[in-house]
């Protein structure tokens, strides 16, 4: 490999074009050929038992270079880092790959470059320190709250299911006498008033005792899977148990209040160390002097919504506008809130990097022990199971970084 071109622009980005020569393309090639010749028939031959050269000739070279693409274009790009020097910020765009006459392979990479940053001040900011007080309106409310989580699930007797009961049923669904796949379930516990089932159906078994069979007439929706949209069916149901949830009674004597007043006030103290240590933090970026590279902000306001859309179930593969708008989420409240959010974190992962470079800060063996044993307490988690997460450098960067903000916060002053 080397490295055929490096163009900076005036935006902040470059262009790099790193090449896999003849005889390191022709060894990738028949490596990936190797790896994946199963996916290959010829005829004539059992599949994935064609020689290389018989495969080379139905299908071709172009056929055989996607899967060196794929395979070669993380080494590729970091060899260019390597060979170039250049510090990079972000993620890099693939933007183009061809074969020179000579049989090179030529990857071009668009890359973001690591701005200039210079530190304003970070020592001996000001902000305010603000403790909300606890109420006894607020002591009243955390006590119903925990009341609230503290229930037990109790048998209903003597009275017909109603919404907010959950009821153990049996059903079956027939079209047109015939029973229709996904139409059944067995000792299905289903509470009313949930909606989760198709419009009609809870409120059809609201009304019914245990040990009663009910036929129950329903007609799906329009909009529902394509083999029973606008279908008038029948659920045979039969019920077997009515459940309800009931509180638990809690005494609330004059010790319990005060603990829950404890509590609030810790938390409360916490809260306002947090909010002040945020406000310090926000300050120091705000002092930093960096110019961002083109199209950073929005990259990492993407990758914040599909962090987000993934611990929602949302395929990362789904097009991003696709995810905003099974998100609920304009050009409005990506300019006026997401990409300032971005913005923001960005500018605080550059201040922390300037304060570990400018205060010379590497964190030193007992300084990572001590974190790995905080960390390791904070997940609930032993040390050890902490080092198997996160290797000696990650560790290293990690401490060094919670060092870096200490040098911020430890300075810091109550306005």
């Amino acid at each position: 490999m080397y490295i055929q071109s490096f163009e900076e622009k005036e935006n902040g980005t470059a262009v790099m074009n790193v090449v896999l020569t003849a005889e390191e393309l022709d060894r990738a090639v028949r490596a990936q050929f190797e790896a994946k010749k199963d996916q290959y028939e010829v005829k004539g031959y059992e599949k994935g038992q064609a020689p290389f050269e018989k495969v080379l000739e139905v299908y071709g070279e172009t056929a055989l270079y996607q899967n060196v693409i794929n395979a070669m274009a993380g080494p590729v790009y970091q060899f260019g880092l390597k060979e170039t020097g250049v510090r990079v910020i972000g993620r890099p765009t693939f933007q183009n790959v061809s074969v020179t006459e000579k049989k090179e392979m030529v990857f071009t990479f668009s890359v973001m470059l690591y701005p200039e940053v210079t530190l304003g001040q970070y020592r001996g900011l000001k902000a305010k320190k603000e403790t909300a007080p606890v109420t006894e309106e607020d002591i009243g409310r955390a006590i119903e709250e925990e009341q609230a989580k503290n229930v037990r699930t109790v048998d209903v007797e003597g009275r017909p299911a109603r919404e907010g009961d959950t009821v153990i049923i049996d059903f079956e669904g027939f079209l047109g006498g015939t029973p229709f796949d996904g139409g059944r379930g067995d000792a299905y516990p289903l509470e009313l008033g949930s909606h989760s089932f198709v419009p009609g159906f809870e409120e059809q078994v609201a009304g019914m005792m245990p040990g009663e069979t009910r036929d129950i007439d329903i007609t799906f929706p329009q909009n529902y899977v394509p083999d029973l949209a606008g279908k008038a069916v029948v659920f045979k149901v039969k019920l077997h148990r009515i459940t309800r949830q009931e509180k638990v009674p809690v005494e609330i004597t004059d010790a319990y209040r005060e603990a829950v007043r404890t509590a609030l006030e810790r938390k409360a103290a916490q809260d306002a160390l947090d909010n002040f240590h945020k406000a310090i933090l926000s300050k120091a970026a705000e002092n930093l002097i960096v110019t961002l590279p083109e199209g950073l902000v929005e990259e990492n306001g993407e990758a914040m919504v599909r962090d987000y859309a993934s611990r929602m179930g949302i395929d990362g593969r789904t097009p991003f506008d696709q995810v905003c708008q099974m998100m609920g989420i304009d050009d409005t409240l990506l300019k006026e809130t997401i990409y300032p959010t971005a913005e923001e974190q960005i500018r605080l992962d550059l201040l922390i990097k300037a304060v570990i470079e400018a205060e010379k800060i590497a964190a030193e063996k007992e300084a990572i022990e001590e974190f790995a044993s905080r960390m390791a307490l904070s997940y609930g988690v032993t040390p050890d199971e902490v080092r198997q997460r996160y290797d000696d450098e990650a560790l290293q960067r990690l401490c060094s970084k919670e060092l870096a903000m200490m040098a911020i916060l430890e300075s810091a002053l109550e306005e």
